[in-house]
């Protein structure tokens, strides 16, 4: 476990490097970024997960860690994505230690990886830096089929705007990239009443800190307080559901929303169940106030344990708020289409488990049926992604940094296909978003044009084996960003990259490659183009 420990340190440590460095957002607006500060409430929090793994280790237990390193070098023509007339090359050499852990008891879990990138440069020494990536989930049943308990922390790159440069991996230099770590904790109850009424009750709070968040601000935080009751459907039932979320930001009042709606079930047949829904919220922004009735309706289909759709329509203070969510897994394939219309904020953009487009998540879904055992399935998605050089993540929507409430409308679609001779991922999103009116501070002029925006995009990664030890991957995407308000604001950026990936022994394994990116914006200052290669090595240890 001490690697463990030390790559969760690193989240510590990261952020102590961000008070060191802090500095205030005037000095170096122009730049797009600052240097945020952790609040000393925040001191300590990256231990969360590994307390719990502590606290929850007993008899029984399995546990699964693998530790890896990996040492790439890339030579890139371009390596600050300027314009044409300022490009300069540079060999940037990348250094990852990573580590993985699958822990499994009775009454507890811990699964997740954290690696801590080491990114140096030959020339531009200046932007040398170490970053941290990765996240870690625990569980623990706390009391016995009563008090439980979630925790989790994230460390990942972030974008501040969408029409800044939005580069692949962290070769490139750009003011546009910052640090976000996030930590989540959880406590809930729930059982079942003499009269069979389902309860349950969650508390969960979230701290964000920011390392290059705009305006000044250091942390940001929401809390996210829900109560249910649920009878039996036999064929009829009902449901009660409270929620009060609260955001906290520096330098403004809370934002706060609360909810409370009761459903009318019916258990149409043993696949589907629909819903009515009827109930009142009551939000209160730092500028104005909003309530209102809220009415809805809803259905669920669960045709098999492959399949499910859930669909629903609602009432809102901002007019309709709708969900669709579809997903269906084969032995071979895994689908996922989603839609819907609701507010968000940034935190809890960031607090959200991630979906969709994440490689490992499809991967496990796409093995459930073929390995059921979760700690086997994990280790043969992590096999996968090393063997074949797979990515972890596919193209998404930059989360836009804000202080005020969202309202987004939108989805994606992702399908993953396992084949003896071809590994195919496919990822598609469209996200508009605005912000409500009198629901925080505004963000400073010049970055306006990330608040209000629409962004697509699609992704394309696929792998085929060679031989029985060498395979081909190549990956191709295209985002569009464009400004809902405001002057005319475009940028579209695509990307392709292309690899051999050679496996030396079960344990080592070589990757090179070339890729080729590029974005043109209405204003040619947001134009650059970079080609590069790479060439480097992944060993895990056992």
């Amino acid at each position: 476990m001490a690697m463990v420990t030390a790559m969760v340190m690193a989240m510590g440590i990261e952020d102590a490097r961000q008070r060191r460095t802090a500095r205030s957002y005037n000095s170096i607006a122009p730049r797009l970024i600052s240097n945020g500060r952790s609040s000393p409430s925040l001191r300590g929090r990256p231990w969360i997960c590994l307390a719990l793994a502590v606290a929850a280790c007993g008899a029984h237990a399995q546990i699964h860690i693998t530790e890896s390193l990996a040492v790439r070098e890339t030579y890139t023509n371009n390596v600050e994505l300027s314009a044409s007339g300022a490009k300069q090359s540079d060999l940037v050499s990348e250094i990852t230690p990573a580590v993985s852990v699958d822990y499994r008891s009775p009454r507890s879990s811990l699964q997740g990886s954290v690696s801590v990138p080491i990114v140096l440069y030959a020339k531009t020494t200046e932007h040398s830096q170490v970053y941290v990536s990765g996240s870690l989930a625990g569980t623990l049943e706390a009391i016995d089929k009563f008090l439980f308990i979630d925790a989790s922390a994230s460390a990942s790159q972030q974008y501040l705007t969408p029409f800044g440069a939005t580069p692949v991996g962290l070769v490139n230099a750009t003011n546009n990239r910052y640090t976000s770590i996030t930590y989540r904790i959880s406590p809930y109850i729930k059982g079942v009443t003499g009269g069979n009424i389902e309860y349950l009750l969650r508390y969960t709070s979230v701290w964000g800190n920011l390392s290059g968040a705009p305006i000044g601000v250091d942390s940001s935080r929401y809390t996210d307080t829900t109560g249910d009751l649920t009878s039996p459907v036999a064929p009829w039932g009902w449901a009660a559901h409270y929620q009060r979320l609260a955001s906290y930001f520096t330098n403004q009042d809370a934002q706060i929303m609360q909810l409370a709606r009761g459903r009318l079930l019916y258990q149409a047949t043993a696949a589907l169940r629909v819903s009515l829904s009827g109930g009142y919220e009551n939000n209160q922004f730092p500028f104005t106030d909003y309530s209102d009735v809220i009415y809805g309706v809803q259905a669920e289909w669960r045709p098999s344990e492959r399949t499910q759709l859930l669909a629903g329509w609602e009432h809102r203070f901002f007019g309709p708020s709708y969900l669709f969510v579809f997903d269906h897994r084969t032995p071979q394939t895994v689908w996922n289409v989603n839609f819907s219309r609701n507010i968000t904020t940034y935190t809890q953009q960031l607090g959200a488990f991630p979906a969709g487009g994440n490689v490992s998540k499809l991967l496990n879904d796409v093995l459930t049926t073929r390995i059921p055992d979760p700690a086997q399935r994990q280790a043969a998605v992590n096999q996968l992604i090393a063997s074949q050089g797979l990515p972890q993540v596919l193209d998404a929507p930059v989360n836009l940094y804000t202080q005020q409430v969202l309202l987004q409308q939108g989805g994606g679609a992702s399908a993953g296909f396992l084949g003896v001779n071809n590994t195919i991922f496919l990822a598609a999103f469209y996200v508009r978003t605005e912000p409500i009116s009198g629901s925080g501070n505004a963000l400073p002029p010049i970055l306006e044009g990330g608040n209000n925006n629409t962004q697509r995009g699609v992704t394309l990664t696929w792998s085929h084996p060679i031989s029985a030890t060498m395979s081909f991957t190549a990956q191709a995407g295209i985002d569009k960003n464009s400004a809902n308000v405001g002057p005319p604001l475009t940028t579209t950026a695509g990307h392709v990259t292309a690899g051999f990936n050679w496996i030396l022994s079960p344990l080592t394994s070589v990757q090179f490659g070339a890729r080729y990116q590029r974005q043109h914006g209405v204003e040619e200052q947001r134009d650059y183009s970079e080609a590069a290669v790479f060439a480097g090595f992944l060993h895990r240890f056992q």
